[in-house]
């Protein structure tokens, strides 16, 4: 998984960011990148909600430490070990 390895790459004290455009308003957001619909044919990927992201996270041995959300409409999410 790659959290997985960010994770492992990041160390003990370390930051994973991961850098994602939502739309809406709280914490339900859906990513509305462009390369979904190419993402789910061919990586069997799919868009998922910052909780969502949390939940993969949390299998990496991360928690959402923070998200900061900026007007063009990309949000840094803060990943940190739990």
């Amino acid at each position: 998984m790659i959290l997985s390895r960010c994770a492992e790459a990041a160390g003990p004290d370390g930051v994973v960011v991961v850098v994602e455009r939502f739309a809406g308003a709280g914490g339900e957001h859906r990513t509305v990148a462009g390369m979904d619909l190419l993402m789910l044919v061919l990586l069997g990927g799919r868009e998922r909600t910052v909780a969502e992201l949390g939940e993969l996270a949390a299998s990496a041995g991360l928690r959402v430490q923070a998200v900061h959300r900026r007007e063009s409409g990309r949000s840094f999410v803060e990943l940190r070990r739990s």
